[in-house]
């Protein structure tokens, strides 16, 4: 029913970048790389009717969301409707993590606030039907895990219609692998 693709990095080998199109002709874009990915990007969505309805970042890291801050300041014709995150608090994520490496952080933050925009914050248990798409939120993160902490706060989502099921795990790491096997109903996280 739905249509996948898994676009290829166009620079930097390690990116996340996925676009889902709905039978009903619905846009879904899950991270979307690093900056250098933001051009073709832009040109595939273009392709597909230059509207995103629904933008998902699965976690603050910039092979996940540098093309939607390079985005957000030269969109073009591009429309996003809403963007969709669970990001933990910056403060925890600096005490636990790399601060050189949080550059791609606060550069997102400010480019939301520059393009007068805010995301819809997940919770665990929320579902979204778009078009024949459930999309269900398995998992937000933890802040008592502080091993990988960026990786293990990675958003785990069900995106499913009638035939076939996806699950995204982004970044995850072991520690938050286990959280989710012990708070998520198994037959949640069967997959096509």
């Amino acid at each position: 029913r739905f249509t996948l693709w898994q676009l290829p990095s166009q620079g930097h080998p390690q990116m996340m970048s996925y676009v889902i199109k709905s039978a009903g002709g619905k846009v879904i874009v899950v991270d979307g790389g690093n900056t250098a990915d933001a051009p073709y990007l832009k040109e595939f969505l273009e392709g597909r009717g230059n509207h995103v309805d629904s933008w998902f970042i699965t976690h603050p890291h910039a092979d996940h969301v540098d093309a939607l801050t390079s985005i957000l300041g030269n969109p073009g014709d591009l429309v996003i409707d809403e963007i969709y995150a669970s990001f933990p608090p910056e403060d925890w994520m600096v005490a636990h993590y790399d601060p050189n490496a949080m550059g791609s952080y606060p550069a997102f933050t400010n480019a939301m606030a520059a393009a007068g925009r805010s995301h819809v914050d997940l919770g665990v248990g929320d579902i979204m039907d778009i078009d024949e798409i459930q999309i269900e939120v398995l998992f937000i993160g933890d802040t008592n895990i502080t091993h990988n902490a960026a990786n293990n706060y990675s958003l785990v989502m069900r995106f499913s219609d009638p035939t076939k099921t996806l699950l995204f795990t982004s970044d995850l790491g072991p520690q938050g692998g286990d959280a989710v096997l012990a708070a998520v109903d198994h037959a949640k996280l069967k997959a096509d």
